[in-house]
């Protein structure tokens, strides 16, 4: 394993010669180099890998995916966090369920989906708030669209795009 609750993909790939005669003394294998014949047979090394994942208690992530999922969906609901801080919860999730980790870039966009959901949740949910003619007070306000940082709004086709801002007067 690469790290604990990954496998890699390639066994012996970038596996320095010292370590591979370290464990060999350890496993007590006389020729360390017939640890290169490990990787002849792809099958050995899913064999292997199934058995580690029994005698460890590990679950495989797809197992575990839908829950990981929603914990996800409720970190970026309730807390705002950015990615890098729900991704790390995400594999001490993972690691406390001793689920065997995905790539990163699996569990990346999983994170990613999921902050992209609530954020869209948030945004249908203030829209909805606003009704009638607050509503529409709120979309002409100039400072409002500033401060939003946005410099135009298609809210389903509802709101401004491309007008200038009027600037409120007591005249």
């Amino acid at each position: 394993m690469r790290y604990i609750g990954k496998f890699l993909a390639d066994p012996l790939e970038g596996v320095p010669s010292e370590v591979i005669d370290f464990l060999a003394g350890q496993l007590q294998i006389a020729d360390p180099s017939c640890v290169k014949r490990y990787a002849v047979r792809a099958q050995t090394h899913r064999e292997h890998a199934e058995k580690i994942r029994t005698r460890l208690g590990l679950t495989d992530f797809a197992r575990a995916e839908a829950e990981l999922a929603l914990f996800a969906a409720g970190r970026a609901w309730v807390t705002g966090d950015g990615p890098k801080a729900i991704f790390a919860d995400a594999v001490g999730w993972l690691r406390e369920r001793n689920v065997l980790l995905p790539g990163v870039s699996r569990l990346a966009r999983l994170v990613a989906r999921e902050r992209d959901a609530a954020t869209q949740r948030l945004w249908e949910t203030l829209y909805a708030a606003l009704t009638g003619r607050s509503g529409s007070r709120w979309t002409r306000c100039w400072w409002c669209r500033r401060a939003a940082g946005y410099r135009s709004w298609n809210g389903g086709g509802r709101g401004w795009r491309g007008r200038r801002a009027r600037r409120w007067s007591r005249r």
